[in-house]
């Protein structure tokens, strides 16, 4: 794994992918039964689980090998010294009631 400045040029441009096909298109347009209550009472929909795939996929393939992500935690959490916590739609509730304030969030522990 290297994180230089290609590493984040190439990461910018599969979240452009990403929100482009499965986020802004889809603001405040979640059918109910696409969406559930956690346990906690926050919300989840079938697309927080389907980019999480997607970005679990991404880094899996950029050599990234432990995680700890809010809809499968934990996934693959085997380097507790280097991970990545995903949270695939940061603003469940904005992106189900058509607020435009959500956001990706990744963060690169070492």
């Amino acid at each position: 794994m290297i994180i230089d400045s290609n590493f984040f040029l190439n990461l910018h441009s599969y979240l452009s992918v990403i929100s482009g096909k499965y986020i802004l298109p889809k603001i405040g347009k979640i059918e109910l039964s696409n969406i559930k209550t956690k346990p906690d009472n926050s919300k989840a929909t079938i697309h927080d689980v389907e980019i999480e795939n997607l970005l679990i996929n991404y880094f899996k393939k950029n050599g990234f090998n432990s995680f700890i992500a809010e809809e499968s935690f934990p996934n693959n959490f085997n380097d507790k010294n280097n991970y990545l916590t995903l949270d695939p739609i940061d603003g469940t509730r904005n992106f189900i009631n058509g607020v435009n304030k959500i956001a990706l969030m990744i963060k690169i522990i070492i």
